[in-house]
């Protein structure tokens, strides 16, 4: 009788470490997908006195996405890419008279850029093809910008060739989307 409840005894506990085992290492990393939003980025494009090349002073943006991460349920750490959704820019010019506002038709070409501390500064989207009109859908680079968004902070800045002079600053307003990939444990 001893013998059955020492081996009813093992039987059990093989059984509840089995099931332990096999709880704890069914735990699977599933692929989930979100939108991280940075809406008005406001920068300036100066004004010049002839037509070329212009640069705009980077807009220092915190990311956030370790707060982000936590509200999802993963760990920046388990974010395995990161990729450009989306990418418009608009002036936001309000000189009066209306006549004397800029629009997208003075410039040649308009690049948008990424950079942070010990990343070298990439080229995230172009123009389309026609500049006009003061609102620009910009062609995307397919780059993963991941060590970007993991940063605490990036600085995003404007690039590219007038062909006229500047008359005078022009306020702009870039608004970019992330899709940020990660495993979550479920």
């Amino acid at each position: 009788m001893k013998n059955n409840k020492s081996f009813f005894k093992f039987a059990t506990i093989c059984m509840i470490a089995t099931f332990a085992f096999n709880f704890v290492s069914c735990k699977k990393g599933v692929d989930a997908t979100f939108d991280k939003d940075f809406a008005n980025i406001n920068f300036v494009v100066s004004k010049t006195n002839q037509a070329g090349s212009f640069t705009t002073s980077g807009s220092n943006i915190t990311t956030g996405i370790s707060q982000m991460a936590s509200d999802k349920g993963f760990n920046i750490n388990d974010i395995k890419s990161v990729k450009i959704k989306t990418c418009t820019l608009t002036i936001a010019d309000t000189t009066t008279p209306i006549a004397g506002r800029v629009t997208f038709s003075i410039m040649d070409s308009i690049s948008a850029q990424l950079s942070s501390t010990g990343l070298s500064t990439i080229t995230i989207a172009k123009n389309a093809s026609s500049l006009t009109g003061t609102a620009l859908t910009m062609n995307l680079n397919s780059l993963d910008v991941t060590p970007y968004i993991k940063a605490n902070t990036f600085s995003f800045n404007v690039i590219g060739h007038s062909n006229a002079p500047i008359p005078h600053d022009v306020p702009m307003i870039a608004d970019v989307t992330f899709e940020i990939t990660a495993s979550i444990i479920k």
